[in-house]
């Protein structure tokens, strides 16, 4: 996030003597009478100079940080995207989802891990956010699999990144060449790159965010309310729902609103257009329905619907030193989150410092008194520069209200914001660095005019500047320069502020400062990537079923802890850890615990958050009914686990079936089918259950279930055959006098069933999973993950859409009438003269 931009600020605006890009000064002049102003500045071309070129900026924004990605990958002793969550979680939710949705089916459900759980409504998939789709087919097309689906994520957005970033900046008036680089800076930055190497999403996120600001400010600068531009707003706020993180949402939702409110109320006086933004967010809620709603209902189940203290979410925030050390590079300060050496998640020198000190120092200069003999009518005459101030201000306030947010402090927010559907939304508050930092490292100077060919407005009444004027000029070693003519505040003989800055005056200067800027955020990528936080040196989605010589139709159980000084000596994968089913296409009991995970995995089936169960609970556990009853067959140890592995080898029932290079898979014969017929029913405790099922004081086929009076005896009925896709299940079934067929999928609001064709309300059996009632004579049964939320969300969203879309149409066709009818008066006017 290079303010690169600010070069200029604190250069002196040695551009300025060149009349904007590529050209020299040939003649200037100005006036000022009656408060007005007009400008006819002549600027000669240089010819030579391709960075004339209108179209050659948008080009060259988007090659830039493709280059400084080549270079940050030849710097980069381990340049991955594969680091931490994105290993363990993202990508194997996005590569499952994203397949199925290749494949021709919604992704509803995700059968491989925790008994199988709502894949779309966990929202880090991004189950509704089609870039992702098209990223997984150029990484099946291309051979090149899924390790490299986040990586291939982070390019294909980077293009459109990079340009949303400059057109924001010249949107808000900066120059072409310092909107390259600030546009290079954000996208390239240290901040970025490190958290994209961690959380994929973050890269989509801010990708999204300059065409959100851009179509916030396009929407409240209409002189009317446009139905389009309100959609466009809208739409891109359900965008950034898309990409599925709910609590990012919220920050970036919440940074989208206050721009808007401040650019409405501070910048302009247009207080009264703020119902747009009220109605594309209302818009965006509608169109995020699919998004949002399944997440809300997921979160009364989940680990998420409970607030943190005070003491403890503050722990999650940065510490002051900490954010002093992301701030001010020259200070390493330790951190729970990187090493010291990584604590500047900023990892560009002094541009953070400088660009701080220099856009304070311009936003005090707008409440700070005149200097003598400072014509006030002057600045009244250009109000340009009093809302470039207040734009400079506004974007402070609101990254310090992102800094704010980032300390932590904020336990009695969010005890209220636990229960709205965004959930958790701020668990993680330094996150919101990821608003915070690039605001102030990312205003380059500005021009005030729009037209390319004219000089800045301000300076003085009846000036002329001819090509030799030294005033105008950049001293060859420059120290300590002046802001050029009043840029900011009307003024011709300002002094600049901010670090003094030593650049050569040469025709090569851009061209010099753009080639430093790509290597510099070259070294900056590098410097990221090889961070020590949770690196894998594993080969991805490399141990799937044929490897761990196990029977896809039953699940797994890892048992061993990682070991270690570092908790990860042996290969997660063999370990069957994480989510390493999910990754490598088989089924497993449980899974890492992140995201929206069921908290009543913790009653039936407790783990670690990287998913074995605690050691005081594995005697317990593989000697119990619940496991066999489960689908788990096979438990996976750690050979240097000397303990389990003994454990193992003692327990009947239990034999080796296959070793890997770190570990040993056992399986237990006597496990129960995915579905299978109850021979009993007994009313369903907590007590009960655990006393029949974890004490083995019940049958293996008996079932508890919720709702029932009384204890049942079932005669014989078998499953015949039975297929399975990722979101049920078609069996055909012998059940003469009927019975009761349970099945080892989790419980959860929208599983419906058929029997023989007609539905049949599923029941809760063991605490945790489905059973049908099948009545005498049936032959067929179909279990379905259909959540009735989703159907509500679809037709929310498109009610919204309709609804719009409709707004749209008539505003078009009330703008056509009245052109016609501008056009029928001159010609009946014509003919009545005839």
């Amino acid at each position: 996030m290079v303010a690169a931009g600010l070069l200029d600020v604190l250069g002196g605006g040695f551009l300025a003597g060149r009349g904007g890009p590529g050209g020299k000064v040939s003649r200037c002049s100005t006036t000022a009478a009656g408060g007005g102003y007009t400008s006819n500045m002549k600027v000669a071309p240089t010819t030579k100079n391709w960075m004339r070129s209108t179209w050659n900026w948008p080009l060259l924004v988007v090659v830039a940080p493709l280059a400084a990605q080549v270079i940050g990958w030849g710097l980069a002793d381990r340049y991955s995207y594969l680091k931490w969550d994105n290993f363990e979680v993202l990508s194997p939710w996005l590569w499952e989802a994203h397949g199925q949705l290749l494949s021709g089916q919604f992704p509803h459900w995700n059968q491989h891990q925790m008994f199988g759980e709502p894949l779309h409504a966990k929202g880090q998939a991004g189950a509704c956010y089609l870039p992702y789709t098209l990223c997984q087919m150029i990484c099946r097309t291309t051979g090149l699999g899924p390790g490299a689906y986040c990586g291939v994520i982070v390019f294909a957005h980077l293009p459109a990144a990079a340009l949303g970033y400059y057109l924001l900046l010249r949107r808000l008036g900066a120059r072409p060449f310092w909107s390259v680089l600030g546009s290079l800076g954000t996208v390239s930055g240290g901040y970025l790159t490190a958290i994209t190497t961690l959380w994929v999403f973050s890269f989509p996120l801010a990708t999204l965010f300059p065409w959100g600001c851009l179509a916030a400010l396009w929407m409240l600068e209409s002189d009317s309310m446009q139905a389009v531009r309100i959609a466009g707003t809208g739409g891109l706020l359900a965008a950034i729902a898309a990409v599925g993180h709910p609590q990012m949402t919220v920050y970036y939702w919440l940074a989208i609103a206050l721009l808007a409110v401040g650019w409405a109320c501070w910048v302009h006086d247009w207080p009264l257009r703020l119902g747009r933004m009220a109605l594309a967010l209302l818009l965006a809620g509608l169109l995020a329905s699919p998004v949002i709603l399944p997440m809300y209902e997921l979160q009364f189940l989940s680990n998420r619907g409970q607030a943190y203290g005070l003491e403890e979410f503050s722990n999650r925030g940065v510490r002051p030193m900490e954010l002093a050390g992301i701030f001010l590079p020259t200070l390493a300060v330790d951190s729970e989150a990187l090493p010291a050496k990584y604590t500047v998640l900023a990892y560009q020198g002094f541009w953070v410092a400088a660009s701080l000190v220099g856009l304070s120092a311009l936003a005090l200069k707008a409440v700070l008194p005149r200097r003598k003999g400072e014509s006030d009518a002057r600045i009244a005459a250009h109000p340009e520069n009093e809302q470039l101030l207040r734009s400079i201000t506004l974007f402070l306030v609101l990254a310090g209200i992102f800094v704010l947010f980032a300390l932590g402090r904020h336990g009695l927010v969010y005890g209220w914001t636990r229960v709205v559907p965004v959930w958790s939304s701020f668990r993680w508050p330094f996150k919101f660095l990821g608003l915070a930092m690039p605001p102030p490292r990312s205003w380059p100077p500005w021009e005030a005019s729009t037209s390319r060919d004219a000089e800045p407005h301000g300076s003085q009444s009846g000036r002329r500047c001819e090509p030799g004027d030294r005033r105008r000029r950049l001293p060859r070693i420059w120290l300590a320069g002046r802001l050029h003519a009043g840029r900011y505040a009307g003024d011709t003989d300002q002094r600049c502020v901010g670090t003094p800055l030593a650049l050569l005056d040469t025709r090569w200067r851009r061209r010099t400062v753009l080639v430093l800027g790509i290597v510099s955020c070259g070294a900056t990528i590098a410097l990221a990537h090889d961070s020590e936080a949770k690196f894998f040196d594993e080969t991805y989605a490399s141990v799937g079923p044929d490897e761990l010589g196990i029977d896809p139709d039953y699940r797994v159980v890892p048992l061993s802890e990682p070991i270690g000084p570092e908790l990860r000596p042996v290969a997660y994968q063999e370990q069957g850890l994480l989510h390493s089913a999910t990754m490598n296409g088989y089924d497993s009991a449980t899974g890492i615990y992140a995201a929206l995970y069921d908290r009543r995995m913790d009653d039936w089936m407790p783990a670690y958050v990287w998913g074995c169960p605690p050691p005081s609970f594995v005697p317990k556990l593989i000697a119990s009914n619940f496991l066999r009853a489960a689908n788990v067959r096979y438990c996976i140890v750690v050979k240097e686990d000397r303990a389990l592995v003994e454990l193992l080898d003692s327990q009947a029932g239990y034999a080796r079936v296959k070793e890997l290079a770190h570990t040993v898979v056992y399986a237990n014969n006597d496990a129960l089918p995915r579905a299978y017929f109850a021979t009993r029913a007994e009313p369903f405790s907590p007590r009960a259950a655990i006393e029949g099922l974890f004490e083995n004081r019940s049958a293996l086929r008996t079932a508890f279930l919720e709702g029932l009076d009384q204890a049942r005896d079932f005669a014989d009925a078998a499953v015949e055959s039975i297929q399975w896709d990722p979101a049920g299940l078609r069996a055909t079934v012998v059940a003469p006098e009927g019975g009761l067929l349970v099945v080892s999928v989790k419980s959860y609001p929208g599983w419906r069933a058929w029997v023989d064709g007609r539905e049949s309300e599923p029941v809760a059996a063991n605490g945790i999973f489905q059973a049908v009632w099948i009545p005498a004579g049936a032959r067929e049964v179909v279990l379905r993950f259909k959540p009735a939320i989703f159907g509500v969300a679809l037709r929310a969203a498109s009610g919204g859409l309709i609804a719009m879309l409709v707004w749209i149409a008539m505003q078009q066709r009330s703008r056509q009438m009245k052109d016609d009818l501008r056009g029928a008066k001159p010609a009946g006017r014509k003919r009545l003269q005839n």
